[in-house]
């Protein structure tokens, strides 16, 4: 049967958007530009007060094409990767330009979801500019042509991944070891079968957790035994059809400290904060805020393998831990006894399913909440409509997400409480992303 050559409809071509030039007026949620020329449009990487010229793209958004005048809060990314590495996205403001902004986005998400203009600002939460970070995941591609794998970061707005040696933001124990994986993993020859890289920067030693679609074989776990020995690291596999496993199961398990120096062991995949210098500073402050004496009985919801738990356990009667995960409340239970506490209570609940509620009595002294970006909502309308004598005095709520925090802020201020104190947490300098946490006790 005879085939004929057919080219291909060529696509219309698309009209050529000209440039525009604009200034700058303010900065929105993600920490990108707003212009009105005199449609709104957001554009990445400029400062308010900057006038720009730039290419409008889709309906809302625009390309930076040239920066005519700088901000006096610019400052040049320390970062040699910022530019194509989609990992920081705040870089190019000065710290205190940065704060400032995490501040005012919590207060303008409150006026518009809670009806609340002014709230009552305490100091912020923060620590270092750099070198915080204590977990990190790198993705791979391997090139089957050239039989060469590459490790990185993904760029900004892409699939493509910007091979790294360094990371500004990262702890050292990462570092260290970013300019040796993709050697390990050739030489090992894994390349082919590898999804992702997670880098903890934990205890005993910083941990390697690769993810492998496939069976690895004996020998190729007598290699990478044989390099976490020379490395003093631990390596733990990830097929994705079960809990992720040591390397060598016989090691000590993986753990990061609680602010009392109990270790909170984990399993490779169990979620800790990233930055341990901030996370300090912030249970301190929840225990401080919460004040939790002897007599105590108090609840943390979320709880975790015991970030909050064990340090409130030390200092009330009585603690009752819910965790949504049943690995990770066991995990819980396991820290507190290495800890040597017997009065904490660790339930495994969904937390956002209403009939979970039930099951829990919020007649108890105080409640910590540090709920995903999901939220609180089931809880904080619970909390909301409980009678007086059966309700917590003090709640602390740790959010990672501010829209959701005041929505459910909302709740509890419209019932039985009023907001008395909350502070920024700068989880993540250099990034746009913004934690918070408030104190809400019960109103007269």
């Amino acid at each position: 049967m005879a085939q004929f050559f057919k080219p291909s409809r060529r696509a219309k071509p698309q009209p050529q958007q000209r440039h525009q030039m604009a200034q700058v007026i303010a900065l929105d949620h993600q920490a990108r530009g707003i212009v009105r020329t005199p449609e709104v449009r957001f554009i990445e990487g400029v400062l308010p007060g900057e006038r720009i010229r730039f290419a409008p793209q889709g309906k809302y958004d625009g390309i930076l094409i040239e920066r005519l005048c700088s901000a006096e809060q610019r400052q040049t990314p320390p970062c040699q990767y910022y530019q194509t590495c989609g990992g920081c996205d705040f870089q190019h403001a000065s710290m205190s330009l940065q704060r400032r902004h995490k501040q005012q986005v919590v207060s303008e998400l409150f006026n518009k979801f809670a009806q609340l203009q002014q709230l009552p600002w305490q100091t912020m939460v923060a620590a270092q500019e750099s070198g915080y970070r204590r977990r990190v995941r790198l993705a791979t591609h391997w090139h089957a042509k050239r039989q060469q794998l590459t490790i990185g970061l993904r760029q900004r707005h892409s699939k493509k991944i910007v091979s790294i040696d360094q990371c500004w933001v990262c702890e050292p124990a990462i570092n260290d070891h970013l300019p040796k994986l993709a050697a390990l993993i050739e030489n090992v020859g894994l390349g082919r079968q590898l999804g992702h890289v997670d880098i903890l920067a934990v205890q005993p030693y910083p941990l390697i957790l690769l993810r492998i679609d496939g069976v690895v074989s004996d020998s190729q776990r007598q290699d990478l035994t044989q390099w976490q020995t020379q490395h003093s690291v631990q390596i733990a596999l990830d097929d994705g059809q079960a809990q992720p496993q040591l390397l060598v199961e016989t090691q000590q398990k993986p753990y990061v400290r609680s602010i009392d120096g109990d270790p909170l062991y984990l399993t490779p995949g169990d979620f800790f904060q990233v930055n341990a210098m901030v996370n300090q500073q912030l249970v301190e402050r929840a225990l401080a805020w919460l004040a939790p004496n002897s007599n105590d009985t108090v609840m943390d919801l979320y709880a975790g393998i015991g970030n909050f738990s064990l340090p409130l356990a030390r200092r009330c009667h009585q603690l009752v831990a819910v965790e949504g995960i049943t690995r990770m409340t066991a995990q819980l239970s396991r820290n507190a006894s290495a800890a040597g506490l017997s009065n904490i209570d660790a339930k495994t609940l969904d937390l956002l399913q209403p009939q979970a509620l039930q099951q829990l009595s919020f007649a108890v002294d105080a409640v910590l909440l540090d709920p995903a970006r999901a939220g609180a909502k089931v809880v904080a309308e619970k909390l909301a409509g409980l009678p007086k004598g059966q309700r917590p005095q003090r709640i602390v709520y740790v959010s990672c997400a501010a829209d959701t925090l005041a929505r459910d802020v909302a709740a509890l201020t419209q019932g039985n409480y009023r907001i008395s104190r909350c502070a920024v947490v700068d989880m993540f300098p250099q990034t746009h992303h913004i934690e918070t946490i408030m104190l809400l006790e019960e109103s007269e």
